[in-house]
């Protein structure tokens, strides 16, 4: 099967019902017959272009995803057998415990984490976003799907933490709270996302960023022995840790595409601060770039740190889009757009389609792995 054609067909199929969501969704708030049927065909759109990922990601075969011929198959072994010592987090047991209940198979489990993840990122960007269509070219070429056809576990629950966002901007702490709770109970990495439901009271300047990113470089070591000394402490942390600190994921280099990502993206987001800095939004996406960027260039002493950035980075598949409207010259804000998203393009086809990160090419189907 071709996977270049498959995921190519996937993006457009999705950024088209997007793009038709943009075109007749309802200006205003007011509850006139034509704001309710249009809302009504926008969620329908919205849906069928979340549907769309979650049937390629869905009926993948398991040699699709780094790890799901590997750690989550034997995680679905281990609870079909009865067993608890691979159950670290509740919350993905359980989704094991209703797909081996519903049909006693390990597609079941990709299915159903496929559909959540995927309909839960729908839902964040029907929520948040301005623009439908870019939030799902978004969702594709910043990686979000291909990362979720790997690190299962943590992308769904990061995803649950995206759909709490509406709730930190709302002030419903107790649905906030729910949220990040189950979350937590996917995957406890995530436990680092509750910091932003304070840090969006924290006006966040460009001074303060420069400050923070000068203290980062300068006290790097001392800075990484103290946080690894602070994690070993903690009796599960430090048992689910300690293996990845002389692993190989602790290769001592800096992810250099992803801090440049997220470094371009912070610069953009400085750029417009004069206009922007008044929006509670922008300060807490701010926020989540320039948490980005110092846990990126912590990365080459701590193991694990791009996949902590990773939680922070997903927010810009609903804040980016809305970033746009501060840039008002129509022309500079095309390019803006074309830069940007081109750059993020580039990046999708080199470490997805060239360099095999996360190992979704090629694509088959569990009816070709049969």
């Amino acid at each position: 099967m071709n996977s270049v054609l498959v995921y190519f067909s996937m993006i457009f199929g999705s950024c088209f019902c997007a793009y038709a969501a943009d075109c007749i969704k309802p200006k205003g708030n007011e509850l006139t017959y034509g704001n309710v049927s249009k809302h009504c065909f926008t969620v329908i759109l919205i849906g069928i272009a979340g549907l769309i990922p979650t049937f390629i990601s869905g009926i993948r075969g398991i040699s699709v995803g780094t790890d799901v011929h590997g750690t989550y198959y034997e995680i679905f072994t281990s609870i079909k057998k009865g067993h608890t010592e691979w159950v670290r987090d509740i919350g993905y047991g359980f989704i094991n415990k209703i797909a081996i209940a519903l049909y006693d198979d390990y597609h079941s489990v990709l299915f159903i984490t496929s559909f959540l993840f995927c309909i839960l990122c729908a839902k964040s960007i029907y929520n948040c976003s301005r623009c439908f269509s870019e939030s799902f070219l978004l969702f594709f070429v910043t990686c979000v799907f291909f990362l979720s056809m790997n690190m299962i576990r943590q992308s769904l629950a990061t995803a649950v933490c995206l759909v709490s966002i509406k709730y930190i901007e709302e002030h419903r702490l107790v649905s906030f709270f729910i949220c990040w709770a189950l979350a937590i109970s996917i995957h406890t990495s995530v436990a680092v996302f509750g910091v932003l439901l304070i840090l969006y009271y924290i006006e966040l300047t460009p001074k303060r960023i420069i400050l923070l990113i000068v203290i980062t470089i300068i006290f790097r070591t001392v800075l990484s022995n103290g946080i690894v000394m602070a994690i070993t402490k903690i009796p599960f942390a430090s048992k689910y840790f300690a293996w990845y600190i002389g692993s190989a994921y602790n290769s001592g280099d800096i992810n250099v595409y992803s801090l440049i990502l997220s470094s371009v993206i912070l610069s953009f987001l400085l750029y417009i601060y004069k206009r922007a800095h008044k929006d509670k939004q922008y300060n807490l996406f701010l926020w989540c770039m320039t948490l980005s960027v110092v846990i990126l260039l912590l990365s080459d002493k701590i193991p694990l740190m791009r996949r902590v950035s990773w939680i922070y980075n997903f927010s810009e598949i609903i804040f980016l889009p809305n970033m746009f409207k501060y840039i008002k010259q129509i022309d500079k804000r095309i390019m803006l757009k074309i830069c940007i998203y081109g750059m993020l393009t580039a990046y999708m086809i080199i470490t997805v389609f060239i360099k095999g990160h996360n190992e979704v090419v090629p694509y088959v189907t569990l009816f070709d792995s049969k």
